[in-house]
């Protein structure tokens, strides 16, 4: 993960998902206790580039006030 706000993420993967796709995310944060688990939705993808590892950029479709407030 990279590039987290609360609008979205970029997602390091060894694939990635087409745009459009809906996926359901959790993950945890440093020194935060309950993980996150907003749905997301894939805005852009991209392959193995220029020494960059592929992945796909993905904004938040539902995530909870709490979850919000931990991220500001």
């Amino acid at each position: 993960m990279r590039n987290l706000s609360r609008g979205g993420m970029y997602l390091e993967a060894s694939w990635a998902a087409p745009p459009e796709s809906e996926m359901q995310l959790e993950f945890r944060l440093p020194e935060v206790g309950q993980p996150l688990a907003p749905t997301a939705k894939v805005v852009w993808s991209q392959t193995r580039w220029n020494g960059t590892a592929a992945g796909m950029g993905v904004r938040f479709l539902a995530l909870d006030a709490a979850s919000a407030h931990t991220l500001d």
